[in-house]
């Protein structure tokens, strides 16, 4: 399971993201592309399977940046 799956699954049970400490090791200054790159992939995964709320703090998170 990629760790897209594991944040959409994450997101469906609790209703929020990843825990604060993770999202702080992805977006950490070695890794802002694959940051960014995984944020757009989990706002691809809310369109594709209506997760309205998923996509507007996907789309907060990257206009943040």
């Amino acid at each position: 399971m990629s760790y897209v799956e594991q944040a959409l699954l994450y997101f469906i049970y609790r209703d929020t993201l990843l825990e604060d400490e993770e999202l702080f090791m992805l977006h950490s200054s070695f890794f802002p592309l694959l940051f960014e790159s995984f944020i757009a992939k989990l706002l691809a995964a809310g369109e594709k399977y209506g997760l309205p709320r998923l996509m507007l703090m996907c789309e907060s998170i990257l206009c943040k940046d």
